[in-house]
């Protein structure tokens, strides 16, 4: 009587073990993606700042300050500058204006404006 409870539980565990495979399976194979995150600049923190900084290149660190620049002198709120990092899909940063078509990127030292999927190279830093 006692085995026949045994081969109850280890055929029930074996159902469930089936049942997550495919999800533990995906889990393992995405576990290493990163997927972007896009915050209002003023919910960035000084730590957060400092590893966004840390991870892109000097080249498109100046053109990140010289947009932030741009836009803090024309008087946008950080509350509606969103900055996007973290993102496969980008070698740098991305920034932009809260509901509006105003979307920049810095990639390769290169200031990328952004409109309908394409974008067009506004300045470059050497």
């Amino acid at each position: 009587m006692c085995t026949l409870g045994i081969s109850k539980h280890r055929s029930w565990i074996s159902k469930i073990a089936l049942v997550l495979a495919p999800t533990a399976f995906l889990g393992v194979a995405f576990s290493d993606q990163s997927f972007a995150e896009t915050r209002p600049l003023s919910e960035i923190t000084q730590k957060a700042e400092a590893r966004i900084q840390g991870q892109i290149s000097d080249r498109d660190l100046r053109c990140y300050k010289y947009i932030l620049r741009d836009f803090r002198s024309r008087k946008i709120k950080p509350s509606d500058i969103l900055v996007t990092f973290d993102d496969p899909e980008v070698d740098g940063i991305g920034v932009g204006i809260f509901e509006t078509d105003e979307n920049y990127s810095c990639e390769r030292g290169e200031m990328r404006a952004w409109e309908g999927g394409k974008y067009d190279v506004v300045k470059t830093f050497p």
